[in-house]
């Protein structure tokens, strides 16, 4: 089975694809493989912590084309526990192959910082468990290949503070 990796960073919107292997004429299918992995930069807290609930991706571009990805563990993941190289596997399965519009991270409540000296703050996430984090991807995935989407937090770009105290996470 053949393998592409496509990189998405939220800040720098970069999409790359790569990692090929080979595959034979005998390989026939109508799906692909498809897996959303996540990453970082580095930053300067102790911790950003990310309430992932859901991962879901659009098929056709419209409001009911959204279909989930079973999540291999819903919860609160540390950010910053996954850079230089570092990934976790979010979600993944075989989906029919075809257009792929969007995906999007559904949000729980619990996301929040730890500064340096400890402190933790709750961090607001616009929409992020209404509609959740939305990433244009605009991919045609060919039946037979692995597809592997990496979601590159740059949380030293994406948390924003606000002046009073208050911080919250707006990734582009």
């Amino acid at each position: 089975r053949m393998r592409k990796n496509i990189i998405f960073g939220l800040i720098a919107g970069l999409v790359g694809f790569g990692g090929l292997a080979s595959c034979t004429d005998k390989d026939v299918t109508t799906t692909s493989r498809f897996e959303v992995r996540l990453t970082d930069a580095p930053a300067d807290y102790a911790k950003v912590l990310v309430d992932i609930q859901g991962v879901e991706y659009n098929v056709n571009g419209t409001d009911g084309g959204w279909k989930s990805l079973p999540l291999k563990r819903t919860g609160v993941y540390n950010l910053l526990n996954f850079r230089n190289g570092v990934d976790t596997i979010l979600a993944g399965e075989e989906i029919a192959a075809g257009k792929i519009s969007q995906i999007r991270l559904k949000l729980g409540h619990n996301n929040s910082i730890v500064l340096k000296n400890g402190e933790t703050i709750s961090l607001k996430v616009p929409s992020g468990a209404e509609s959740g984090l939305k990433l244009n991807l605009h991919a045609e995935l060919e039946a037979g290949l692995a597809y592997v989407l990496t979601v590159d937090f740059d949380a030293a770009k994406s948390i924003v503070e606000h002046g009073n105290g208050k911080y919250s996470l707006k990734p582009v």
